[in-house]
């Protein structure tokens, strides 16, 4: 347990709960999630299931929970030791006079692969969908890769890996039984149902597994019901290519396997049946890990990086193709606006960014704006990114426009000048999208032959508001270039009306900076861009 949440790279806010101690007070428990500690030579060890509790002043190892999880704890004379399941030593404590046992733990941080991407190692581990290294040591030893290089053990922890394989409680470290030969034993299990589904419609995952040779098969399924006409197909293969029959078939109890079809194919064919769990946690495992590394929105770049360059026409050629793009998806105004500042001397790590968007539009071909008949409501959102810039310190400035409710316009682009504050650079964006909001209105006027009503533009920054409607507010305005000001004298002339808008409910948020995967996904739908696949029509109404 402790108080210090900066302990934590990730904290689980579900759990919750309450501490009682020995003189019956209770506290509350706010989280739950995982530690890294560094040893001395630089060794990180995880701690797992840390309760958060804010009103807690010390830090306190649970003896009882370290011996559950496998460690061995002895103390003897003035020292209280501490061994990991191998048998390795993890503390030394020396008792205090007040016969507790205080140690002094160094936390660390995972490592993140973006800034170890020039190691071997770590490039290897991150290529193999985030393989452990005792097993790539393994597979080197065995000749089972052409060309791997020789992996040496690492003594850190993935920032990935540590997101994406947060457990409840280990597994053991050995199996009661393995199989002696080929299908003697199988493991089978299905995940899902998986969202998004995948082009075709599948949403499940059928694995199988031999227990001797650890060689596994994927089947995709769109329904949990194919699972045993699938399982039956497999049966024959198999077994016409081994020249074996399946013994055993060791499953979880979950419906697909304990039917009455299921049951009766079982004692007709005669193989024996088992109930467990496992495979689909290393896949689901492996997804997140490398969910997490591709999506992480901390990636910086920069012109200046001493790196190798890339081929500059071939650069451009792609960055083109994307722009292209981006008049039906504004859900890539941000990324592609940053990989189209380098087109003079691209470097390895812009190129890096751009495979990371087309292997995004790989994965969202059939996204896109659905367009609906309504009110002819104009409504604007704008926003930025405060000294998002590596190079000049300069702020991002994104704005989009619905007509009733689809988005119709939209922008993601960089500040012109350095904003001092926040506050600033969301008066620059305003001004910007105030400019575009009065052609707007003027061009939608002659096309409909009435007149519009002011525009809102909704701004979620309270001090860029007060900014816009307070003219007399000279101390924070006197070095603004007057040009930004023209946002005043369209409220002024009341063509633009400004609005206050909730952070989450910011549309135009997506189009200032990266977001992180959860995030990115609600930004995507609240702006407009949807799976059309699912619509029966591309345009409805």
């Amino acid at each position: 347990m402790t108080g210090n949440l900066s302990f934590f790279s990730e904290l689980n806010k579900r759990v919750g709960g309450k501490v009682k101690f020995g003189d019956g007070s209770y506290v509350d428990i706010c989280g739950k999630c995982s530690i890294l500690l560094v040893g001395k030579t630089g060794e990180q060890q995880l701690l797992t299931d840390i309760y958060y509790i804010p009103s807690f002043q010390s830090n306190i190892i649970s003896l009882g929970q370290a011996t559950e999880s496998g460690c061995d704890i002895r103390m003897k004379d003035d020292y209280l030791l501490m061994y990991d399941d191998q048998g390795k030593l993890l503390m030394r404590v020396t008792r205090s006079k007040n016969r507790l046992y205080t140690i002094k733990l160094k936390t660390g941080k995972p490592v993140c692969l973006q800034a170890r991407i020039d190691n071997e190692n770590w490039v290897w581990h991150a290529r193999l969908g985030h393989l452990n290294f005792e097993s790539m040591k393994q597979m080197v030893k065995n000749n089972m890769v052409v060309g791997m290089p020789k992996v040496d053990q690492e003594n850190q922890i993935c920032d990935s890996c540590l997101v994406g394989k947060q457990t409840r409680k280990p597994f053991p470290k050995s199996a009661t039984f393995r199989a002696t030969r080929a299908l003697e034993l199988i493991h089978g299990n299905l995940c899902g149902p998986i969202t998004p589904s995948t082009l075709v419609g599948n949403r499940y995952v059928f694995v199988l597994i031999d227990d001797f040779s650890r060689f596994m098969w994927t089947f995709l399924l769109k329904e949990k019901s194919e699972a045993f006409d699938t399982f039956k197909r497999f049966k024959v293969m198999v077994e016409a290519e081994n020249s074996e029959k399946i013994k055993t078939f060791r499953t979880d109890r979950g419906g697909e396997f304990t039917s009455h079809d299921f049951n009766r194919f079982s004692e007709n064919e005669g193989f024996i049946r088992h109930l467990t769990e496992r495979r689909n946690r290393t896949i689901l495992d492996t997804a997140r890990s490398i969910l997490k590394a591709r999506l992480d929105p901390s990636i910086i770049v920069s012109k200046f990086e001493d790196e190798e360059d890339f081929d500059a026409t071939r650069y451009r050629k792609i960055v083109r193709c994307l722009r292209y793009l981006l008049q039906t998806r504004p859900d890539l105004a941000y990324s592609v606006g940053v990989v189209s500042r380098y087109m003079q001397n691209p470097k390895q790590s812009q190129a890096t960014l751009i495979k990371q968007i087309l292997r995004y539009i790989q994965g969202t071909l059939c996204f896109g704006i659905s367009y609906t008949r309504g009110k002819n409501v104009l409504v604007g959102y704008s926003d930025s990114s405060h000294n998002i810039d590596q190079d000049d310190g300069r702020s991002t400035t994104g704005h989009v426009f619905y007509l009733g409710t689809s988005p119709i316009t939209w922008c993601s682009q960089k500040q012109c000048t350095v904003a001092l504050s926040s506050c600033e650079a969301e008066y620059i964006a305003a001004s910007a999208a105030a400019c575009q909001a009065v052609w707007l209105k003027d061009l939608i006027s002659e096309l409909f032959d009435k007149e519009i009503q002011a525009v809102a533009l909704r701004i979620d920054n309270t001090s860029a508001i007060a900014l816009v409607k307070n003219p007399v507010f000279h101390g924070r305005t006197k070095h603004i270039k007057s040009r930004f000001h023209y946002i005043r004298e369209c409220v002024d002339r009341e063509e633009v009306s400004v609005e206050h808008v909730s952070g989450v409910k910011q549309c135009a948020d997506i189009l200032t900076k990266a977001l992180g995967r959860i995030k990115f996904k609600e930004m995507r739908e609240l702006l407009g861009v949807e799976d059309l696949s699912v619509s029966s029509s591309k345009f409805r109404g």
